[in-house]
């Protein structure tokens, strides 16, 4: 037996007791993280896979490929169902849907836990040894990657060895399971394993994270205070002036030469080699000014935002990721102690929560990656127009009463003519 048929009668709004206010509010607020949570992360993918469009380093752009793939299968798997179980207030896509996702659903839920953990180690790691993390191959994580899948795959296939079947479960909006033996054990130490260390370990990572952000921010201010300072204090504070002080330098020297070949003008030879000494000071601490700004500087300051970034990529990610997975983990502890006190809206509640980072990691990409929005208005903008030539040319055809010739349509794109 795959499922418990008998539960899929149950209507949600009996057990939850909804006004039909508040049921308006959740179909609209489902809706919403629905259309960003699908929409947003398909093109995440596109934009990352085909255009180049997050400019991160590569392997946390390869953890980033994956935590959108993940938030995709959850969205498939949870999200959709939950909308028609909001319409038509009980479950109607049968026994093998309920149990893919009460059973199997496991996998992915588990698996972007363990994405994010491993990307908020990463990103520490790359702040302490950035020669070892700078090495590591895409392959190399693409196999992490595959072993993080594995994880959680292996904790449902014993729980299915166990014995497992699916239910609608109505104050959730979604397919649990059971377990035909008693697997409380087992459920505890995927909460431990899946869950509460994972949470922990993303905690620490950013906290230490952002502590040292914090550190190589103040660092970075003094270090360019003491540079303008500097400048100021030679008088370098632009290239022109840097020339003009190499041309005063060849000046002194050629003075030297000429003073050498009169023994009157020894004085005048030590005093001039003093300020050359002083004006070759000047160049070397010119040329450092000088390498830190345009040509090079630039390269610098592009890898420097791309770290920056990503830094703020992934506290954004993991901070949010914590918050809205924190009601899930108490939801299962106290499950696990004492199932009759949780009351039927927060399971509503927790299950609703834990799709918010869904629907905000698209949103934290747009607003850290330049080059991701750019994609967005180039992607968007493209496939705006030529979805509004093809339904204008399949008006016009229709109200001509034909259809458009293939060398017309061949002759209108070569040319952007407007169909006749």
């Amino acid at each position: 037996m795959l499922a418990n048929t008998s539960t899929f009668s149950l209507s949600y709004v009996d057990a939850l007791q909804l006004s039909s206010g508040e049921e308006v509010v959740l179909k609209t607020y489902h809706l919403v993280l629905l259309a960003l949570a699908l929409v947003g992360n398909i093109l995440v993918i596109i934009g990352s896979t085909k255009y180049h469009a997050i400019d991160i380093d590569r392997i946390s752009l390869v953890l980033i490929e994956s935590l959108a793939v993940t938030d995709t299968i959850i969205t498939l798997v949870f999200v959709i169902p939950t909308a028609v179980v909001l319409f038509e207030k009980r479950w109607i896509l049968g026994s093998l849907s309920c149990y893919i996702q009460g059973v199997l659903g496991y996998v992915p839920i588990f698996a972007e836990v363990l994405t994010i953990t491993a990307t908020s180690a990463y990103r520490l790691w790359v702040l302490f040894p950035p020669l070892q993390a700078l090495k590591m191959h895409r392959r190399t994580m693409y196999l992490i990657i595959a072993m993080l899948w594995c994880l959680p795959l292996t904790y449902v296939l014993v729980k299915i060895g166990i014995g497992q079947y699916a239910f609608f479960d109505p104050p959730m909006l979604i397919c649990n399971s059971i377990s035909t033996t008693d697997s409380k054990y087992l459920v505890m130490v995927a909460i431990v394993l899946f869950l509460a260390l994972p949470l922990v370990a993303i905690l620490g990572c950013n906290t230490v994270i952002f502590m040292q952000a914090l550190r190589v921010n103040y660092l970075s201010n003094q270090v360019h205070e003491g540079f303008r300072v500097q400048r100021n204090k030679e008088g370098v504070d632009q290239h022109p002036s840097n020339q003009r002080s190499i041309d005063q330098l060849q000046s002194k020297q050629r003075s030297i030469d000429q003073l050498e070949s009169s023994q009157r003008s020894i004085d005048r030879l030590q005093s001039s080699q003093g300020s050359i000494d002083q004006l070759r000071g000047n160049q070397g601490s010119s040329d450092l000014t000088w390498s830190l700004s345009p040509g090079i500087g630039n390269s610098l300051q592009r890898r420097k935002r791309s770290n920056s970034n990503a830094v703020i990529m992934v506290l954004a990610i993991s901070w949010i990721f914590v918050l809205s997975t924190l009601p899930m983990l108490t939801r299962g502890i106290v499950q696990v102690l004492q199932p009759e006190n949780i009351p039927p809206r927060f399971y509503l509640f927790q299950a609703e929560v834990f799709l918010v980072s869904l629907a905000c990691n698209p949103i934290i990409y747009t607003c850290t990656s330049r080059r991701f929005r750019y994609f967005l208005r180039h992607f968007l903008s493209t496939r705006a127009t030529s979805l509004t030539s093809a339904l204008s040319v399949t008006v016009m055809c229709g109200a001509c009463g034909r259809r458009e010739s293939p060398q017309m349509s061949v002759r209108r794109r070569r040319h952007g003519e407007d169909f006749v």
